[in-house]
């Protein structure tokens, strides 16, 4: 499972993948959520391109995301604090290799 309950919400563990021609998630490997980013890891440009990324996905507030582990390594631990946490919004990303349905 990427998500854990945290104390104050949910902690999910992201690969990223910067430098990528489209931003997106890509499902699950392993245990980790995989993440594209368009942003090269330069200043922290692809770190403010995945909390908005996850900001849209889950619904939470920017401000509610954080990440607590790995700022600057291509994997993360992101908590998401607040009600719009994934378990909360029944979100389900696809599994790396599955074909979305048409």
């Amino acid at each position: 499972m990427f998500f854990k309950k945290s104390k104050n919400g949910v902690t999910i563990s992201v690969r990223v993948e910067p430098r990528s021609s489209k931003s997106g998630i890509v499902g699950v490997v392993g245990d980790r959520l995989k993440v594209k980013l368009t942003s090269p890891p330069v200043d922290g440009k692809a770190n403010e391109e995945l909390i908005g990324l996850l900001s849209k996905t889950f619904g939470a507030k920017k401000r509610d995301i954080k990440i607590i582990r790995g700022a600057s390594s291509k994997d993360k631990l992101v908590e998401i604090t607040g009600g719009a946490v994934p378990p909360a919004r029944g979100y389900e990303p696809p599994r790396k290799g599955s074909v979305p349905p048409a």
